[in-house]
């Protein structure tokens, strides 16, 4: 509640939000974004580890843009990871 109020206010063009292993939660979140600042791109803030090693990487991906994830960066985030994720 408080990233969408935070939202509502400020009218971010992005809205960082960590990704664990919990995609109803991320699809909750990213939700309440696009609802009360639909401008705002959701980035997902990942650390590679937290896919089970029996899961791909590739299939929580899918299931996070499907839940509202418009991008990712990994985790520890970089200079180069953000100056990209801008450059988009």
């Amino acid at each position: 509640r408080e990233a969408a109020d935070a939202a509502r206010n400020w009218r971010p063009d992005l809205a960082f939000v960590e990704m664990t292993g919990d995609i109803e939660a991320l699809r909750e979140v990213a939700d309440e974004l696009r609802a009360v600042s639909p401008e705002t791109v959701v980035v997902a803030v990942f650390h590679p580890n937290i896919f089970p090693p029996d899961v791909a990487e590739s299939a929580v991906m899918i299931s996070a843009i499907r839940a509202g994830v418009q991008d990712f960066v990994p985790r520890p985030i970089s200079s180069q990871d953000l100056r990209q994720l801008f450059e988009r």
